[in-house]
């Protein structure tokens, strides 16, 4: 990196000519109007109190790099670490990076949501992996999506009840995608149809029963909003009338659903899994300094929690 300047320079490699070419050379302050989304902050002037005390803010022992949201897509978020500085492109190619000395002595951060939306849940996966393969040092944050599919996974390992019977169908089309992927990958010409219920008993499995949508309000009473449980209801009733037919849109019955379902658990939850250790090595928020690093904010709860009990609580 050029001294005191904030953009990292890219290692001039063959293989980094057309990352660096769309690469910002340039940078700005956060704004610091009214209008921003520190506006509050900076109208109560916390803020501004911090910054004229800049003693008081404590900044991470190790350099960090911050990257949210791959979503599925490995080339950008690859393209991302080498723009960083963190990482450089042996060989043309995904999975080909090796640590620059920046990078030794650098964390990085990954932000939540690595699925859903992109070309490749996989392969997303396998570059995160990776980092761990050259002896990076990788945070691993939670995202909502990330979650969403450990809930569902787990919905199918667990005794059905009002909470948990709509955890699956909660996904939603975003997950279907990640499922074709498994099939194809996995499944596909194997007898994977060999101990898979009949289509009705897989729609059984899946799905919450007509009864849910009766029972959730006050199951969740307390615990959500009457504006939270009228929400989740709507959202349900729109994901149950349309999750199978994205399903057939990729040419995926719920018999092969069901059998994709079972496979990911073995993949995802199973200790021998390839993917076991994207949740085991998961946390919900990390404090370096004086930041927090988390997926999407805080609310007024957790931060009352993370005062009281700080960032171990909230990941155990």
């Amino acid at each position: 990196m050029a001294k005191h300047s904030p953009i990292p320079l890219i290692t001039k490699r063959q293989h980094h000519s057309e990352i660096a070419d769309r690469t910002p050379s340039d940078w700005q302050i956060w704004p610091m109007d009214s209008e921003s989304a520190n506006g509050e902050v900076i109208d109560a002037g916390a803020l501004k109190n911090a910054l004229k005390n800049p003693k008081k803010i404590k900044f991470p022992k190790n350099r960090t790099v911050f990257i949210s949201d791959p979503h599925a897509d490995a080339e950008a978020f690859e393209a991302s670490l080498i723009a960083a500085g963190a990482v450089e492109r042996e060989f043309p190619g995904l999975c080909n990076l090796k640590l620059t000395k920046s990078g030794k002595k650098s964390e990085i951060i990954i932000g939540g949501d690595c699925l859903d939306k992109g070309p490749s849940n996989l392969q997303l996966l396998r570059s995160v992996r990776h980092l761990y393969r050259i002896g990076a040092k990788v945070t691993l944050l939670a995202g909502n999506h990330d979650l969403r599919l450990l809930m569902g996974l787990l919905t199918l390992k667990r005794e059905s009840d009002v909470g948990n019977q709509h955890m699956f169908v909660r996904m939603g089309k975003k997950v279907v995608p990640l499922f074709k992927e498994v099939f194809t990958n996995y499944l596909e010409g194997t007898d994977w149809q060999k101990h898979v219920p009949s289509e009705e008993a897989c729609h059984k499995a899946l799905f919450p029963n007509t009864e849910w949508f009766d029972e959730f309000p006050y199951h969740a009473a307390g615990v959500l909003t009457a504006e939270g449980v009228d929400r989740e209801l709507r959202k349900m009733h729109s994901k149950v009338e349309s999750f199978e037919h994205h399903c057939q849109k990729h040419g995926l019955s719920l018999q092969m659903i069901y059998a994709t379902a079972l496979k990911c658990q073995q993949l995802f939850l199973h200790k021998s899994g390839e993917f076991h250790w994207f949740f085991s090595k998961m946390r919900l928020v990390e404090q370096r300094g004086s930041f927090l690093f988390l997926h999407a904010g805080l609310d007024d709860a957790m931060c009352h929690l993370l005062a009281k009990k700080g960032t171990k609580h909230a990941n155990k």
